[in-house]
């Protein structure tokens, strides 16, 4: 339409064209609606079934500044983008340097207690929103285990369907170690909540970025820590997640 003819139009007739053009678009009753993914609400299913709320992922503290920037963003990138960062574990035996680890709904403890033991290390436990994360398009790998052991390495691939996030609550997991093939055994106890994983290290590595807005809180075992950051996001100053998850009692479950 020239600009001559939308000067001659009332107000009325521009804002019938409005509709029209709505009306013809994503209202369409002949469009056809989106097609739902199986996958998706299998996820989606377990999420609801377990109580699943929250993915965990804990940092030192140096790094908040730039996660309150750019997100969560996996070691391959920050080197990409020579963004500074303190990590946890160089190595990644995983192979996975594009992805981001994370727990269900508790650190992995064991990992979690080794790095603190340097007193100059200072963490923060970043709680994560779990259905925004895992119903997203980006590429998810389900492990029952650490992702560094082998066993896990060698079907690492594979490990992307619901069945795979479900399979990280088995009754019991049989784990062999990397060094001698010793077989280590995790058994859900029936005090355990079931959206707690049956192996404290089992874990969901995440390819791309994790977005500022999937951060629903932010926790700190240090006050000091605490107050510094309370203006930039919703900072809890509390230990619930920097203990052994054998010691959680069932009423500290009860109000996460």
């Amino acid at each position: 339409m020239s600009e001559s003819a939308i000067e001659a139009l009332s107000n009325m007739d521009i804002l019938d064209l409005i509709i029209q053009a709505h009306n013809n678009g994503q209202h369409n009753p002949s469009a056809s609606p989106p097609k739902p993914d199986p996958q998706k609400e299998a996820i989606q299913t377990i999420l609801q079934r377990r109580k699943i709320k929250k993915l965990i992922h804990f940092t030192a503290i140096e790094n908040l500044e730039n996660i309150f920037q750019f997100g969560i963003l996996p070691i391959l990138t920050l080197k990409e983008k020579n963004i500074p960062y303190r990590y946890n574990d160089e190595t990644r035996f995983d192979g996975k340097r594009d992805c981001i680890c994370l727990s269900v709904e508790y650190p992995n403890h064991k990992m979690f207690y080794k790095y603190r033991q340097n007193p100059e290390n200072q963490y923060a436990v970043v709680v994560l929103n779990a259905e925004s994360i895992l119903l997203n398009d980006c590429t998810k790998y389900y492990c029952e285990t650490n992702a560094a052991n082998r066993h896990i390495r060698e079907k690492l691939l594979r490990l992307t369907t619901p069945e795979c996030l479900e399979n990280m609550f088995q009754p019991e997991i049989s784990i062999a170690t990397n060094s001698n093939d010793k077989i280590s055994l995790y058994k859900r106890k029936e005090s355990d909540p079931d959206f707690i994983t049956t192996d404290p290290q089992a874990e969901i590595l995440i390819e791309g970025k994790i977005e500022t807005k999937d951060i629903m809180e932010i926790h700190f075992s240090n006050y000091f820590y605490f107050r510094q950051f309370a203006s930039h996001c919703t900072a809890v100053h509390s230990n619930f997640y920097f203990k052994s998850r054998d010691f959680i009692q069932p009423w500290e479950w009860e109000k996460r």
